[in-house]
């Protein structure tokens, strides 16, 4: 090395040792602030924002970086974000920081500006270096404690996990998939390092040397990516996300020890796979084949294993699961050492341990709310792709469009006894029912519900899977409330007088919201002569009833039906396709394959795969069949503790938390 170039490198040593002291003495330095107190409310639920950073340094020197973001908020309008970035560089180096901010802001339900308040004081305040994230991880001793209202038996294994209970591996961060997913849902990698979806198919290449929780058993190999799904698309599976693998694709192969092929199905291109293998809701977790062979079926579920950040140590069924963090994750090393997840079924019993510092997240119904968000250290959160709440009926009985399936066999029987069932192929007696349905939808008084039940967090829905804060909804589909008119319907469906009708409102998994507006509806249909006999069963108890078809021939509550994003209706679209999925809602008709091709044809571009489901809509609607009847949908919040810092779930699900998301706070 020259004296020149000695020299200079001394120098700049120099310049960065005095730029650290300057820092420090100014850490002690006292400061006159001028805060800016805003409060105002913006017509906006959810923010999506997408940023993508890239920062090329040349190594070797300190180089601070200082970013200075002023954000405006435009009602209405665009939300514009300016950002400042300001560098503070060694000089003799050269620093390159490039930022690209992706926001956008989603409309959902208008929100009046309510004031604008400035205020200048003067503090003494204290410049420290904002805390990052532990620096050791897991923080020992740190435990996260989850108050659920249900954590189900220990049936972790994909083929025979029952809903909620098919996405708990990956709620709770145990297992791991082939793909993981941005807060905007842009598809990331995960166990398949990358992929490719051509006309053929699709090449998935392994991320080689993932390590099971159990060491024994080595890494992740490309025979169990292809058992987990041949395993999981089973016949019989109860998982119809993993089961589509089975329709969607054939000559599924090994290529070589870090590859896998997929095959297009006879059906082509689709759009399904996004469903079928990422981490958000109940696609295909990867499981270990040899374990399973060695312990079988009952060992495997129970004391599952994965290669998520955190691993079982036990699961008493419908009572406690405790995890452990696994050290030095390959992907993500978690904060916290333990978590508990612990059933507490009384929503009263879990405000009061989140009251007394013995919870750190659980979720509470809105009318409750006003017990706990007062109390010090209480926090509302939610997830990026947040998964709403509805209060909808579907009508059973089966009653059926068409007497025959697509393949010539007959139909499950329309149970015509049930007065809101028509007879297929009577289009008189078809629309007979059609007034009983509509009456019970012009029944309702949404509005009521939203201010006495959801202190107007709620948006009025009168279309499945829509609701009127939704960009995409169309005025023509509302038919408010009206009992008069709704009587007129009960005489044109030929029951002036009313009629009885089970109802099953399904208790345990559903959120305690839900079971309280479905319940405020009853009254408003006993109004109309109806007697409600209802069923409080768990849905497990009765969850069997959707895979035969037929068998549901009450009127079921149950809380699908908010708002979705595009990929999804891939799934709801299939209710009106026969045998698409697994279970069956009690209706089909054959203008679902036509809206189900052209949706699944136009979906690159999102505006055309919209325009797609417009007929999907209109059959919900009064102005089509309205199979379903809808009331309102809104966001179950969920609250945290002071011990947890920053929130970044992607999935709202109030079933389980998506604990990768929950950090520690700040020690």
């Amino acid at each position: 090395m020259n004296l020149q170039t000695m020299n200079v490198r001394t120098l700049l040593m120099s310049l960065a040792i005095m730029l650290l002291v300057a820092l420090i003495a100014a850490a002690c330095e006292t400061e006159r602030v001028v805060e800016v107190e805003v409060i105002k409310e913006v017509p906006v639920e959810k923010v999506v924002t997408q940023e993508v950073v890239k920062t090329i340094e040349v190594p070797g020197e300190t180089v601070v970086v200082e970013k200075e973001v002023v954000k405006t908020i435009e009602v209405p309008g665009e939300t514009v974000v300016k950002e400042v970035i300001k560098e503070v560089q060694v000089p003799g180096e050269t620093v390159v920081v490039e930022k690209e901010v992706v926001k956008t802001v989603e409309v959902e339900k208008p929100v009046e500006v309510i004031r604008e308040v400035l205020k200048e004081v003067e503090v003494v305040k204290e410049v420290v270096v904002e805390a990052q994230r532990p620096m050791i991880r897991p923080v020992p001793s740190a435990v996260l404690n989850i108050v659920a209202a249900d954590v189900g038996p220990a049936n972790w294994h994909r083929p025979i996990a029952n809903y909620p209970y098919n996405s708990m591996s990956t709620l709770l961060a145990v297992s791991e998939h082939l793909l993981d997913v941005e807060p905007d849902g842009t598809l990331l990698p995960m166990i398949a390092r990358e992929w490719v979806v051509d006309d053929v198919g699709i090449t998935w290449t392994l991320q080689p040397g993932i390590p099971w929780h159990d060491p024994t058993y080595g890494t992740v190999d490309v025979e169990d990516i292809h058992w987990s799904y041949q395993n999981g698309s089973r016949e019989g599976t109860v998982s119809h996300f993993t089961g589509w693998y089975r329709d969607d694709f054939q000559n599924p192969r090994i290529v070589d020890e870090n590859t896998i092929q997929w095959d297009w199905g006879e059906n082509g291109p689709t759009i399904r796979y996004i469903l079928t293998t990422r981490g958000l809701g109940s696609g295909t977790a990867i499981e270990n084949k040899d374990y399973y062979d060695d312990v079988g079926e009952e060992v495997h579920s129970s004391k599952f294993m994965g290669t998520g950040p955190y691993k079982v140590q036990s699961h008493v069924n419908d009572d406690i699961i405790t995890l452990e963090a696994v050290k030095n994750h390959w992907r993500n090393t978690p904060d916290f050492e333990i978590v508990r997840a612990i059933e507490v079924p009384e929503q009263a019993t879990r405000i009061a341990l989140m009251k007394s510092g013995n919870g750190d997240i659980t979720d509470v119904s809105i009318p409750l709310l006003d017990q706990i968000v007062n109390e010090p250290g209480i926090r509302l959160v939610q997830g990026a792709i947040a998964g709403k709440t509805s209060a909808v009926f579907f009508m059973g009985g089966n009653f059926q469009i068409q007497p025959t399936l697509s393949d010539g066999t007959p139909n499950a029987p329309a149970v015509l006894e049930n007065p809101w069932v028509g007879e297929p192929g009577n289009e008189e007696d078809l629309e007979r029912a059609r007034n009983l349905r509509r009456a019970l939808s012009y029944a309702i008084d949404r509005d009521s519900i939203n201010e006495f039940i959801l202190f107007d967090q709620g948006c009025l829905q009168y279309v499945y899977v829509i609701d009127v804060c939704n960009p995409r909804h169309q005025d023509e589909w509302i038919h408010p409330y009206d009992v008069e008119k709704a009587r007129e319907l009960m005489a044109l469906g030929g029951y002036p007088d009313g009629f009885e009708m089970p109802m099953w409102i399904p208790t345990a998994t559903p959120p305690d919201t839900f079971i309280e507006v479905a319940e405020a509806i009853v009254p408003m249909w006993e109004e109309l002569g109806i007697t409600v006999n209802i069923d409080k069963s768990a849905y497990s108890s009765r969850r069997p009833e959707f895979f035969e078809r037929g068998a549901l021939q009450d009127v079921f509550a149950f809380p699908w039906g908010g708002n979705i994003e595009l990929v999804q209706y891939t799934d709801y679209l299939c209710d009106l396709i026969d045998g698409c999925t697994k279970w069956n809602s009690g209706y089909d008709d054959p203008i679902g394959y036509d809206i189900h091709k052209n949706f699944s044809q136009s979906y690159q571009d999102p505006d055309e795969a919209w325009d797609a489901l417009i007929p999907y809509f209109e059959y919900h609607s009064y102005l089509g069949d309205l199979p379903v009847i809808t009331s309102l949908d809104w966001l179950d919040p969920m609250i945290v503790g002071p011990r947890i810092g920053e929130v970044s779930m992607v999935e709202h699900n109030l079933a389980m938390p998506e604990i990768e998301g929950i950090h520690i706070a700040d020690q």
